[in-house]
């Protein structure tokens, strides 16, 4: 039988990055993880420890699409656009995007599947080293409930 895992992530306020543009910190609110992003109309950006922002991923492209950063010779960031549509999340008709994402091609077992989801964010990702799914069960998203909420 398997034993669902209770991750909680917030929004830890925004702050602007060495490069002066301002992201939204994600992370535990009890530490230990947090990563950096920003959204435009069109893709959500990264900014990671080495002072890099690049997109992770585009939301009008098309399916087959790739998107390339490279870090140095060796380390590149690649994120594939694998399906879009429309899927019913949560009682409502929504966009989806899925991707395929390896952070760093120089290394092995970090490649990850995401379904993002317009309005809430990520639904599902799934690392290909673990294979478990990981699925957004809830959301409290300015103030409004989606999905159920766990108290952790």
């Amino acid at each position: 039988m398997f034993s669902p895992i209770i991750i909680e992530l917030t929004a830890l306020g925004n702050g602007a990055a060495p490069n002066g543009v301002t992201y939204e910190r994600i992370g535990r609110s009890s530490g230990g993880f947090e990563n950096w992003y920003r959204q435009s109309a069109i893709a959500v950006f990264m900014y990671d420890s080495r002072g890099y922002d690049f997109p992770i991923f585009s939301f009008n492209g098309e399916i087959g699409d790739t998107s390339i950063f490279v870090h140095s010779p060796g380390d590149t960031f690649r994120s594939i656009l694998e399906f879009k549509g429309n899927a019913n999340i949560l009682g409502r008709d929504l966009r989806t995007w899925g991707y395929s994402v390896d952070f760093s091609t120089g290394q092995i077992d970090e490649e990850t599947s995401y379904i993002l989801v317009d309005s809430l964010g990520i639904w599902q990702w799934t690392n290909f080293l673990a294979g478990v799914p990981v699925t957004l069960q809830g959301a409290e998203i300015n103030g409004v409930q989606f999905g159920m909420l766990t108290s952790v």
